[in-house]
């Protein structure tokens, strides 16, 4: 007959695991030499983070990243703004196709883009360097601003989410008691 485990068990067992794991996260920073004792050091991140191609990476990384966030920004808002805040005709089915992206994989998203702004055999590039006699791509998706792209059409659902509710629960008298205050929306 099987022993029944008791909650010290499992205690026991989730413990020693969490304690391996902070071992094998602490193993990283001592440095031994056959015979020597071991000593704390940082040597391997400082090495990592004085390497110019890592500094790179990390450049490279923190720009698309800002880029994506005010992409992402920019399109989710107006389009937030756009389905609440506006007349738009067939803005009903507006919502719904601003989701497609948050539904799909970011995976399939990826090589979807792929397939269309490849430099080489992205259809979209083909077309066009067909068509126009165009002597290389118009389209680099491959490059800074193709990631910055593809990252801010699968991240835009959420800004979209966030601020359509915001948007959604805007009192309308605000901008009525602008209007009539003399304020419009754009001045030409």
């Amino acid at each position: 007959m099987q022993k029944k485990q008791s909650c010290g068990d499992h205690c026991f067992s989730l413990h020693y695991d969490s304690l391996s794991n902070i071992d094998a996260y602490l193993q990283q920073f001592y440095h031994s030499r056959m015979g020597k004792a071991r000593r704390l050091h940082f040597n391997n991140y400082i090495r990592l983070f004085t390497t110019s191609r890592y500094i790179h990476a990390i450049k490279n990384s923190i720009v698309i990243s800002v880029w994506t966030t005010f992409f992402a920004g920019v399109v989710g808002i107006a389009l937030a703004w756009i389905t609440a805040r506006t007349n738009t005709p067939l803005r009903e089915k507006l919502e719904p196709i601003n989701m497609i992206p948050y539904f799909l994989s970011p995976l399939v998203g990826a090589i979807s883009w792929s397939y269309i702004l490849s430099p080489k055999i992205g259809f979209l590039n083909v077309y066009l360097r067909e068509s126009f006699n165009l002597s290389g791509p118009l389209f680099n998706i491959y490059s800074k601003a193709g990631i910055i792209w593809v990252e801010g059409i699968f991240w835009a659902p959420y800004v979209y989410l966030f601020m359509s509710g915001l948007f959604q629960k805007m009192d309308p008298a605000l901008e009525e008691g602008a209007k009539v205050c003399g304020r419009v929306c754009f001045r030409q």
